[in-house]
Parts: C-alpha cells; sequence; structure tokens
C-alpha cells in the first residue's frame, strides 16, 4: 500500500482463528490505521487479497464488509453529531432489533462534564453502536486512548464479554503492552509497514526487535 511515495505497509500478512482476540502494536507511523484501512474496505490494496471466514471481500464496500459482519471503531469515535450517546446507539438497536449487554452498559452511564470525559463516552457509545450489530469481526481501534487505568480494565471487562457473547474475533491496536498482555492472545508488531514480530504478549515484551522499535535503537 503506497501513498504517493511512502510505503505504508509492505508484505503484511495476519489471521486470527475464530473467537480469538489480536493485538496489533507498533510506533506511530508503523501501519496499523491503514492495515485497518484496509481490512475495512475503506483503502483499496495495491497488492493482496482481503478475506473474511474464508471469502474473499477484497472488491467489496465497507457497507458490504460490515453486512458480512465486519465491525469497526475508528480513533475519532464516528456518531450522529446531532443525537445524545444513547440516541446514537438506540439507531444501532433499531436496525438489527437485538439488545446488547454491552450496548444498555453504555446507555446506562451518566453523562459527565469534560472533553476527555465525552470523549471517552463517545468511545464506549461507538463500540456499543458496532457491537449492537452483533459483528463476527470487530475491528478496536486504540479504544482506550484517554482512558484510566481503572477504566481501562473494565472495558477489557466488557471486551471479553462481547466476545463471550458473540463469539467474535476481535482485533485491537494499542500502543500499551501491559494492555495486550491482560487482554489478547496473540500480538503483531508492525514497524514501517512491515510486521516485524508475532506471538504471545508475554514472550514480545523482552524481544529485542520490539524493545528496539520503541527505543528507537539501530
Amino acid at each position: 500500500m503506497r501513498f504517493g511515495g511512502l510505503q505504508a505497509l509492505s508484505t503484511v500478512s495476519i489471521s486470527a482463528a475464530h473467537g480469538e482476540i489480536l493485538g496489533l502494536m507498533g510506533p506511530n507511523g508503523a501501519g496499523k490505521t491503514t492495515l485497518f484501512d484496509v481490512l475495512s474496505g475503506n483503502l483499496q490494496p495495491d497488492t493482496g487479497r482481503v478475506r473474511l471466514h474464508g471469502t474473499d471481500v477484497t472488491e467489496l464496500s465497507p457497507h458490504r464488509r460490515a453486512r458480512q459482519g465486519l465491525g469497526r471503531t475508528y480513533q475519532a469515535a464516528r456518531l450522529f453529531a446531532d443525537l445524545t450517546t444513547a440516541e446514537s446507539v438506540m439507531v444501532a438497536l433499531d436496525q438489527e432489533r437485538r439488545a446488547s449487554a454491552f450496548g444498555s452498559a453504555v446507555v446506562a452511564r451518566p453523562a459527565t462534564p469534560g472533553f476527555e470525559r465525552r470523549q471517552r463516552a463517545a468511545a464506549l457509545a461507538e463500540l456499543a453502536c458496532v457491537v449492537a450489530l452483533r459483528p463476527n469481526v470487530l475491528l478496536l481501534d486504540e479504544p482506550t486512548a484517554g482512558f484510566t487505568p481503572r477504566e481501562i480494565a473494565s472495558f477489557l471487562h466488557h471486551v471479553h464479554r462481547v466476545r463471550e457473547m458473540l463469539g467474535a474475533t476481535i482485533v485491537m491496536i494499542d500502543h500499551d503492552i501491559h494492555v495486550m498482555h491482560d487482554l489478547v492472545d496473540r500480538l503483531y508488531v508492525l514497524a514501517t509497514g512491515v510486521v516485524i514480530a508475532e506471538g504471545p504478549p508475554s514472550v514480545l515484551r523482552t524481544d529485542e526487535a520490539v524493545r528496539d522499535v520503541y527505543t528507537g535503537a539501530a
């Protein structure tokens, strides 16, 4: 995947089993969000294919991929600007006529003042909207950014509940190895558009290549 002279992704191959939680880490500019854009259909790859449950969906639009069970959240939550948090979730619930335990919990949260609190509430509401549509593959793009440690712990608990309720495969981008250690089954680490390491978080915490990418060592 190129943007002009910039090689954003190169020879990236990831796979996930049914119900598995994968982590995706890497420094800024590593290609993590670009990879999500390719997986969700917002960008078309120059080469390579995207498969969902074994079916080639490379040529499908984001909307059609969503209909096949692919859900995604964004770094900046995308909600209905003129609706409240509860109303945004209700729109998603109405589309499928299904209740979501996670969505109900978010709707029940009281409104809190302050920009950062609103941002966190928006991130939770966006996740509730996506979960309400009952995806079987869920892409989470830095959903805990700006969360307190207590909020992160609560969020991770809800992610595990989503997997239990839906049996969904979940892929999550985050910068915190401790968050990944507490959540994911396997971890991929990207740098300059290439996967440089893959394995259990407990192993990659001490991987020299991973450490060098984050410390800038040669």
